[in-house]
C-alpha cells in the first residue's frame, strides 16, 4: 500500500528513524553502569517493544496494569509496573499475571502494601525526588519497606522519577536537577540498606536526562520511552534521536488565507502544545477542535482539498493512545500495520 492511500487520520512511523533511535539508545547503555528497561507507556505497541528487545533491554517498563497485561499476552516476561496500584479490581488483574510474569510493582505507602499480601509481585519503594507526583519522602522509605515486607512481599529496591527535569530547556539547569534528584535516590537507597534490606535496582531517569541518570553509579536502570517516536517537545532539546511520528491528514477545505485537515483534538494531544507542519510551509497550526486542524496560510500555500498534510505531534504518549493501530511506512511504503494493543484501560 502507499502512504497516499491510507485513511486519514493516520498515525505513521518512520521505520527506519525509528530503527536508528532504538539502535542509538540501545548502544549508549553498552558500556554504562546502568541499563535501560524502555517505558512501554511512550508508544503501547507490542512490535516496536520487539524491536527493543532486540536491540538489547533489561525489561520492560509499564504505566498501567493493562499494559503489562498486554506485554505478557506478547511473550515479555520482566516487567516493571511503575505506578501505585491501589484498585481492588486490578489487584486482581495483577495476581492473575503474576502467574505468568515476573512483575514488580512500584509502592508508595503502608496502605498500598497491606493490599499485596495475596498478589505474588516484588516491590520497589517509590521515592519523590522532586516532581509532585507519586512517591514518599527520602525519610519515609524504610517505614514503607517495612510494610511491604510486613505484606510478605520482597522489597527489591527503589525507584524515582525526575520528570521535573525533563522540561527545562537549558542541558546544564536539567543535568543539575536530574544529579540532585538521584543524589535524592540514592540516600533513599543507602537508607534501606542500613536497615538490612538488599538493594538491587535503583530505577530512575527517561528520554530527557537519559545521558545523565544513566551515568551515574548506584543507577541500576533508565525508564525512557519518549526516545524511540519522539514529539516536537523532545525536539527542541538536540537530543540524538530523530521524529519518527507523524500524523497524516487530508485537507478538507481552502477559504482565503484558512485551511482545514481533518486530524484535531481526537488524533492528536496538545498538553504540551498544537502539533506543528513541517519545517518550511508557508502556513502555521491556528488552532484544533475535536475533528479538524485549523491552519493559517501565508504566501506560497499551494495545497488543495483532498491533498495530504503532515503533522508533527507534540506529545508521543497520549497521542498514540488515541489511536488503534500505527502504520510503519519507510519511504513512500507502507510495509506494516501494528495494532497500539495496549492502549485504554480495558
Amino acid at each position: 500500500m502507499r502512504i497516499h492511500e491510507l485513511p486519514t487520520p493516520a498515525l505513521c512511523v518512520d521505520i527506519d528513524a525509528l530503527r536508528r533511535n532504538i539502535e542509538r539508545m540501545a548502544r549508549w547503555f553498552d558500556d554504562r553502569p546502568s541499563s535501560l528497561r524502555p517505558h512501554l507507556k511512550a508508544h503501547k505497541t507490542p512490535a516496536i517493544a520487539r524491536l527493543q528487545a532486540e536491540a538489547g533491554c533489561s525489561g520492560f517498563t509499564c504505566a498501567t496494569v493493562r499494559e503489562a497485561e498486554v506485554m505478557a499476552d506478547h511473550g515479555f516476561d520482566d516487567l516493571l509496573v511503575a505506578n501505585e496500584v491501589l484498585d481492588p479490581a486490578k489487584l486482581r488483574r495483577l495476581s492473575e499475571l503474576s502467574d505468568r510474569a515476573h512483575v514488580t510493582l512500584a509502592v508508595d505507602s503502608a496502605y498500598g502494601a497491606a493490599l499485596l499480601r495475596d498478589v505474588e509481585v516484588d516491590v520497589l519503594v517509590d521515592v519523590n525526588v522532586g516532581l509532585p507526583r507519586c512517591g514518599v519522602p527520602v525519610e519515609g522509605v524504610v517505614d514503607v519497606a517495612r510494610a511491604v515486607s510486613d505484606a510478605g512481599r520482597r522489597v527489591v529496591g527503589v525507584m524515582g522519577y525526575e520528570g521535573h527535569a525533563m522540561a527545562m530547556p537549558d542541558p546544564a539547569a536539567r543535568a543539575e536537577t536530574a544529579r540532585d534528584s538521584m543524589g535524592q535516590l540514592l540516600e533513599a537507597a543507602d537508607r534501606l540498606r542500613a536497615d538490612g534490606f538488599e538493594v538491587e535496582v535503583v530505577s530512575a531517569g527517561g528520554t530527557g536526562t537519559y545521558d545523565v541518570t544513566g551515568a551515574i553509579e548506584g543507577v541500576t536502570e533508565v525508564q525512557a520511552g519518549s526516545y524511540a517516536l519522539m514529539d516536537t517537545a523532545y525536539a527542541r532539546y538536540g537530543l540524538p534521536f530523530e521524529e519518527a511520528l507523524r500524523c497524516l491528514t487530508t485537507v478538507l477545505s481552502v477559504q482565503g488565507q484558512i485551511a482545514v485537515l481533518d486530524g484535531g483534538l481526537k488524533a492528536l494531544a496538545t498538553d504540551h502544545g498544537d502539533p506543528e507542519l513541517p519545517g518550511g510551509t508557508p502556513a502555521v497550526v491556528f488552532f484544533l477542535s475535536d475533528e479538524h486542524t485549523t491552519l493559517a496560510t501565508s504566501e506560497g500555500f499551494d495545497r488543495r482539498p483532498g491533498d495530504r498534510m503532515w503533522l508533527r505531534p507534540s506529545h508521543v504518549d497520549p497521542t498514540v493512545n488515541l489511536h488503534e493501530v500505527l502504520y510503519a511506512i519507510s519511504d513512500d511504503e507502507v510495509v506494516d500495520t501494528w495494532p497500539v494493543a495496549a492502549r485504554g484501560y480495558r
